[in-house]
């Protein structure tokens, strides 16, 4: 694998963001050192010689702190079914949008939530969830 990082990438290695939690610090650190330590794939190497990820990497990601206000509930009536019993979560660009979904009273153990809200409200009930995916994979993705 290539080692060299790519111009801009160290902007998805941020060091220090988000909540002090020391189990999410670590492994934060550790996923940036692997990183670092691998690079990025490139067509020379012949697991990715048809694939390239420069579009990926070109990518203008950025944490998102604004609510989703793009939609109004009249919006997306006409994606819903009528009359079928159930919760709804409603999802924009992968986002969780509170104002559109309707939830009700959930089972015991069920929470419905981004991912930021649960790390600030409840931590340790992701450290096993998000330290299960973070392994040791040797592929950067």
């Amino acid at each position: 694998m290539s080692t060299e990082t790519p111009i801009g990438f160290d902007a998805w290695l941020p060091e220090g963001d988000g909540p002090g939690i020391a189990w999410l610090q670590s492994q934060r650190a550790s996923a940036r050192d692997r990183v670092q330590g691998q690079g990025v794939p490139t067509s020379k190497q012949e697991e990715w010689r048809y694939t390239s990820v420069k579009r990926l990497l070109e990518q203008g990601f950025v944490p998102v702190d604004e609510p989703v206000t793009a939609l109004e509930p009249d919006d997306i009536e006409e994606c819903l079914v009528t009359g079928l019993d159930a919760h709804r979560v409603v999802l924009v660009n992968g986002r969780y949008a509170p104002r559109l979904s309707e939830l009700g009273a959930l089972p015991p153990g069920v929470r419905i939530g981004g991912l930021r809200q649960i790390l600030e409200s409840d931590p340790d009930a992701l450290r096993d969830h998000l330290n299960a995916f973070a392994g040791e994979d040797p592929s950067l993705f």
